[in-house]
């Protein structure tokens, strides 16, 4: 019999009065504990005590806990009590080997459950950082096993852990209340590095899980795979842009912040190096796929050819090598195609001839060039050593399909001279 008043007049032990010693039950439904002579006044949170009663003890086959009230209300407490207000994101279970490998001495030895939150979780509740039990009994209240706890991933961080090995050491580590282990006993102390592992492991594996959940929340949001999008970039604008995208698509904002993102991608669209140079469609279109398979050679060799075949369909001199081509077809001695003529100054007078013949000259022989300093080398070397040497880089790749673009606009509007 436990009597309250007894209870709390005790000042070390308290040993309750037996009626009954060593005296064998053949009841098959468990113990029974009733509470008679309660003189509080106030309703009784039946369901509060459920709740509490959840967090003291691991519940298993062999162990059940059915609570019943005066009016013959019944609760029966299972272990997902103890976290059922809490809205789960992701959980992790002990028996993964990724997190006590086979090889380690408490594999098999412990259980147990680790879960996050969507939201943090509120210190009141009791329920911020993991429980430890031994043989189904709390043992050590809720906490993380690391001396630096600021970190905001602490803040969702729940679960329990048993390890009933604890009730089986030669010296007692748990406290008289059940509510702490002694850390300094040297088994405890190497537990302790232990479980701190552990949540060192699920702090990394939450950041990834939480990530991935983001760009799936924000392609579903926005139709933006923000992964693919940022792997299309140089690094120092996939580092800046990266770090946009994880402030703007922080907790209770994505929504929020879904037009500013979709701004964003169109103002850093994929491959923004290729998009932010403006490239003529007819360089843009042969080039671009090679471009985005990095095969930078064949991009700036398609974009080549087409506009030889579309200098040599405008004037149309089809006998000639491409540099003999275009010093034929643009000198300004014999000029085919004139790229200045359709130029005006805004009050509609003639530009000066000597502008017009320098015009006509730069096309030339920047169309010359092109061919002599880009294409021929690039047909000519091992792709290897080009890239290897840095002869022909991406940025070389990209220059030269601006020059393309450049003598493309003046192709466009070049007019054919009559002889």
């Amino acid at each position: 019999m436990l009597d309250w008043d007894d209870l709390m007049k005790a000042e070390r032990a308290y040993h309750p009065n037996a009626t009954k010693i060593d005296e064998d039950t053949t009841d098959s439904d468990g113990t029974t504990i009733t509470l008679t002579g309660l003189k509080r006044k106030t309703s009784f949170d039946f369901s509060g005590l459920a709740d509490s009663l959840s967090k003291i003890f691991i519940f298993d086959d062999n162990f059940n806990l059915v609570i019943e009230s005066p009016s013959g209300d019944r609760i029966s407490i299972d272990n997902k009590r103890k976290y059922s207000t809490l809205a789960k994101e992701f959980d992790w279970s002990l028996d993964s080997t990724l997190l006590i490998p086979d090889t380690s001495e408490y594999y098999g030895k412990i259980q147990g459950k680790l879960l996050t939150s969507e939201k943090p979780i509120t210190p009141s509740s009791g329920l911020r950082g993991i429980t430890l039990f031994s043989r189904g009994k709390l043992v050590n209240a809720p906490e993380f096993f690391s001396s630096s706890t600021s970190s905001h991933f602490y803040q969702y961080l729940t679960g329990w852990i048993s390890a009933d090995f604890i009730d089986l050491l030669d010296e007692d580590v748990i406290s008289t209340n059940r509510q702490s282990i002694d850390w300094e006993h040297p088994e405890m102390e190497k537990f302790r590095e232990f479980l701190s592992g552990i949540v060192s492991q699920i702090n990394i594996d939450w950041r990834k899980k939480r990530k991935e959940k983001k760009d799936k929340d924000l392609k579903e949001m926005t139709g933006i795979d923000t992964k693919q999008w940022t792997e299309t970039m140089p690094d120092d604008v996939k580092e800046k842009t990266s770090q946009i995208i994880e402030a703007l698509g922080g907790e209770d904002a994505l929504e929020k912040f879904t037009p500013v993102i979709k701004a964003l991608h169109e103002i850093v669209p994929e491959y923004p190096l290729l998009h932010w140079r403006h490239l003529h469609e007819n360089v843009q279109g042969p080039s671009k796929q090679y471009y985005i398979d990095k095969n930078y050679y064949t991009a700036f060799l398609e974009a080549t050819k087409k506009y030889v075949n579309e200098t040599k369909q405008k004037s149309g001199i089809h006998n000639k090598a491409e540099r003999d081509l275009m010093g034929h077809v643009f000198s300004i001695q014999n000029a085919i195609l004139d790229v200045i003529d359709n130029y005006k100054k805004p009050n509609g007078d003639e530009f000066t001839s000597n502008t017009k013949q320098n015009i006509q000259d730069g096309q030339h022989y920047l169309s010359q060039g092109l061919i002599v300093g880009g294409r021929h080398p690039v047909s000519h070397e091992e792709i290897e050593e080009l890239k290897t040497s840095g002869l022909f880089s991406e940025k070389d790749c990209l220059d030269m399909l601006s020059l393309l673009s450049h003598l493309f606009k003046r192709l466009d509007n070049s007019v054919k001279k009559t002889t």
